[in-house]
């Protein structure tokens, strides 16, 4: 009789602590501000409490919170630990809207459509340090016009970006690894990048405005799918080492990037503010621009074999002079083959381009002679030149050596003759090939080009031609502005 009372009684307090906790809601405080020692029930509440001042630390206990964080006061947000201590939220997940702020040992983790996890703007004196940080088809954490950043120790997975930083200066990234998503520097100069480890099908990649914009210290010691990357600045007279994983050229001069296989970065092979290099011979596959020149001169870029560029171009020229791009195949280019964007006086000849959207594209591009190149499409929808802004550009190499050839040139064969007025075919279109008004080819090809080899012996001669043109047309250029 004892024995059922105790089992009665044990059952009602077990139903009565039931019913008060449900009915009471009985708050589990998760959350602490380790200065104060006042506890929270989320993240957000630890934050915006009174209590809670500059320099403090708030400190997360293991368990899954989802919440969308603003850190709007100069903190340490600290986890129990970086497996267990998760901070999930459909879009963003933790925004940064002070200065002086650490975020250290959690997992954070977002999901929408190019959604960012962590994002910081217009903030310096930032840490990020031994986080897992993912995010599906958006970016894992984005950080613009902000300085004196430290990225150390973290773990990023599944993003379409990993790491974006944009508009900053100091950054210092360390330690960190990659996984199915990339990293990516924008105009950001002074970054340091050590012992980081990207594994990804588009890596790494440098833009920039300026030659300031691409001064940073990226040594060996990082890597993209197992290869070292190698980003040389001021280097002379210097060779690509044959296990290059990603090579990046800035200020150089007679560099050499032969024999390469090239895969899996947001460039293959980046000329920044470079001259009298060479690009020859290479296997460049999967990337986002195969060949990214940005104010760099008098460089050849030839034999190369670039496919497979999925997102963006294939050969990539912007304000660039007097280079050469021969003898190139490009196929399964998802946009356009080769652009200039800004550039002149350049050589592009002897080049077989398939590409989905547009065969060659030229922007405000002034006096470069385009002849002998095949331009082909994946698709109905196919543009064969895309020309803005442009004009004194050659596009044949006279008669009868001929123009390019163009899928789309529907033209007719029965006449030949420089004027295309003798009777008899000569493989070359009756009629030129309008481009638009100040751009057409004179002498369309009527069947695919099948390029020569190209003679080393004049390789030389034509550098001196083009950089005497080079000069020639700058000088033209500075005049004019002074004169406007």
């Amino acid at each position: 009789m004892r024995q059922r009372t105790a089992v009665f009684l044990g059952l009602s307090l077990l139903l009565l602590f039931f019913l008060y906790v449900v009915f009471n809601r009985v708050e589990v405080y998760r959350v602490h501000n380790l200065n104060t020692g006042l506890n929270y029930t989320t993240i957000q509440e630890a934050i915006d409490a009174p209590e809670t001042l500059n320099g403090h630390t708030i400190f997360v206990d293991a368990g899954t919170y989802n919440e969308y964080v603003v850190l709007n006061k100069s903190l340490c947000l600290a986890g129990e630990n970086p497996d267990s201590t998760i901070l999930k939220k459909t879009g963003g997940v933790i925004s940064v809207e002070s200065d002086n702020v650490t975020i250290a040992n959690l997992t954070v983790e977002g999901s929408l459509y190019l959604g960012t996890s962590i994002s910081i703007s217009d903030h310096n004196n930032i840490t990020i340090k031994n986080n897992r940080i993912t995010y599906n088809y958006g970016t894992c954490l984005n950080i613009f016009n902000s300085s004196n950043i430290v990225i150390s120790g973290n773990n990023f997975s599944n993003g379409r970006n990993g790491l974006y930083i944009s508009g900053c200066s100091n950054c210092n990234v360390t330690e960190n690894n990659f996984q199915d998503c990339n990293l990516r520097l924008d105009n950001s100069p002074k970054s340091t990048l050590r012992n980081n480890k990207i594994n990804a099908t588009y890596s790494f990649g440098v833009f920039g405005s300026s030659l300031n914009d691409y001064l940073n210290d990226i040594d060996e010691s990082n890597s993209v799918n197992g290869k070292p990357i190698y980003y040389w600045i001021n280097r002379k007279n210097a060779t690509a080492p044959t296990d290059t994983g990603y090579i990046g050229l800035v200020n150089c001069t007679n560099v050499n990037v032969t024999n390469l296989n090239l895969r899996h970065n947001i460039q293959g092979v980046l000329l920044a503010y470079t001259n009298g290099s060479q690009i020859s011979g290479n296997t460049i596959k999967d990337h986002n621009y195969a060949v990214y020149l940005d104010h760099s001169s008098n460089n050849t870029i030839s034999s190369n074999l670039i496919n497979d560029v999925i997102q963006e171009y294939g050969i990539y020229l912007t304000n660039s002079l007097g280079n050469i791009i021969f003898n190139n195949s490009l196929s399964n280019v998802m946009t356009t083959g080769i652009v200039l964007s800004g550039s002149a006086a350049n050589i592009i000849y002897g080049n077989d381009i398939t590409a989905a959207s547009i065969g060659i594209e030229l922007q405000d591009s002034h006096n470069n002679k385009i002849f002998h190149n095949n331009f082909r499409g994946m698709y109905s929808f196919f543009i064969d030149a895309r020309i803005s802004d442009s004009d004194n550009n050659s596009w044949d190499d006279g008669y009868p050596s001929g123009g390019n050839y163009w899928i789309n040139y529907n033209g007719t064969d029965f006449k030949k003759g420089v004027y295309q007025n003798e009777t008899g075919s000569d493989g070359i279109g009756d009629s030129p090939y309008v481009l638009d008004a100040d751009n057409s080819d004179r002498y369309p090809l009527m069947d695919p080009y099948i390029v020569p080899e190209f003679p080393s012996t004049i390789i030389l001669p034509l550098f001196m031609i083009i950089a005497l043109f080079a000069v020639i047309f700058r000088k033209i250029l500075s005049v004019s502005k002074m004169s406007s």
